[in-house]
């Protein structure tokens, strides 16, 4: 069931991802496809419609996940990129990967890392985290095995990871204190 709910945290994050792409179209002028953002957020929507029946032992919730992941992928394929699913929350999952590799899964370290990205998006982060709360899912980086400092320390060097991906996090990072106080707002640390 981990890898499950794994799985529907990292559809969950699309709501992150697609905010940072509209950011992005927005200030940066980046290509963007109304069709690819649709199918995405049909995704993350129905993942989140989903959330309360997504349980262990109980074959109705592979049938209820498999389909937003499956049409997120396609958004994935409609863009050309990952973009549409990938935002600020997939970098810090990335530098999670890279700095201290092997203690969750990627899933588990999108769906975490999506509560900091869309509290800084000022989107919905307690509903989010709600939702992951009822599919199992992390919500804490003590859960991803992390210490609090090396969370933090994952936030403030994200945006280092794609130069070319302009998200939430900016081109300079986000400032220390900012991301302590958002990860204690949040209760991931």
């Amino acid at each position: 069931y981990r890898s499950l709910a794994s799985g529907c945290a990292d559809v969950l994050s699309n709501f992150s991802s697609l905010r940072d792409w509209k950011l992005a179209y927005n200030l940066k002028d980046e290509s963007f496809s109304r069709s690819a953002y649709s199918f995405a957020m049909f995704s993350a929507e129905s993942m989140m419609d989903a959330a309360d029946y997504i349980r262990p032992h109980l074959e109705k919730s592979v049938w209820l996940a498999i389909k937003p992941i499956i049409v997120s992928g396609i958004s994935m394929c409609i863009a050309g990129s990952s973009r549409p699913t990938s935002g600020s929350e997939h970098m810090i999952s990335h530098t999670i990967d890279m700095k201290y590799p092997g203690r969750a899964m990627h899933g588990e370290q999108c769906g975490v890392a999506s509560i900091i990205t869309t509290y800084l998006q000022k989107g919905d982060w307690e509903e989010l985290k709600h939702a992951l709360v009822k599919i199992g899912a992390p919500t804490k980086a003590s859960e991803l095995n992390l210490s609090d400092e090396e969370f933090i320390d994952a936030v403030c060097n994200a945006h280092k990871i794609r130069k070319d991906r302009f998200t939430i996090l900016g081109d300079k990072g986000v400032p220390r204190d900012v991301v302590e106080d958002v990860c204690i707002r949040t209760g991931v640390i």
